[in-house]
């Protein structure tokens, strides 16, 4: 692969690595901001709609010509990895022939396991990578810094300088903020694993005081980090 070769842009928000894939539909929500990378060449993979209005906007601020992007729209197929949606839809020989015999690469979203599989299928590598094999070989360090606790981690390991921390589960979560609210302005929560911001929390003292409960929302389960 070289980096003049056409992209296949592959917006699964909706991967492996999601916290809950039943959170499907806030989780593609940030599908349509993928655009912004494209190309003359490239080929968006996309599991949501974009109007022409947006992509004209895109478009006229990138400099990209409209017609040297193509676009495939896969219809919504539940709570799946998008890899599978694009299956299901019908649409891999569409995507293989859009990326053709031209040194293309496939630039995931998430690197998981089904992306690499669908690069594998439609003959192409995976950005940045040389090969497929090579992308599949980083999936063990993509799957442990997908998530906050394997990230901090890592980045203590390293020596990287982090903000004060803690790891817990749902149910000690108020508790945990409160004993950082003691020598912090704010705290925030956030799941464990990605979930496109939804669930993040930032929480204050006056959010706690009087005896007041932390109201979280449901992504990551009731036992989840």
């Amino acid at each position: 692969m070289t980096e003049t070769g056409p992209i296949v842009v592959f917006a699964n928000f909706l991967s492996d690595l999601a916290v809950d894939l039943d959170e499907g539909q806030m989780l593609t929500t940030w599908a349509p901001r993928k655009a912004w990378l494209l190309r003359p060449g490239d080929v968006f993979v996309t599991p949501v709609p974009l109007s022409r209005e947006f992509l004209r906007y895109v478009y006229d601020l990138t400099g990209v010509p409209p017609e040297s992007v193509a676009v495939v729209e896969v219809p919504p197929a539940g709570a799946v990895p998008l890899a599978r949606a694009v299956r299901e839809a019908g649409l891999v020989e569409q995507v293989r022939a859009l990326a053709g015999d031209r040194g293309a690469a496939l630039l995931p979203t998430a690197l998981d396991a089904s992306a690499i599989a669908f690069a594998r299928d439609i003959g192409i590598d995976v950005h940045p990578y040389p090969t497929v094999e090579a992308a599949e070989a980083a999936l063990r360090t993509t799957m442990l810094l997908n998530t906050k606790t394997r990230f901090r981690e890592t980045a203590e390991q390293l020596g990287m300088r982090l903000p004060t921390g803690r790891m817990c589960r749902r149910p000690e979560v108020e508790g945990a903020a409160r004993d950082l609210l003691r020598d912090h302005e704010r705290v925030v929560v956030k799941p464990d694993r990605s979930a496109g911001g939804h669930g993040m929390r930032f929480v204050s003292r006056d959010d706690l005081r009087g005896g007041a409960s932390l109201m979280l929302d449901t992504v990551g389960g009731p036992e989840g980090l």
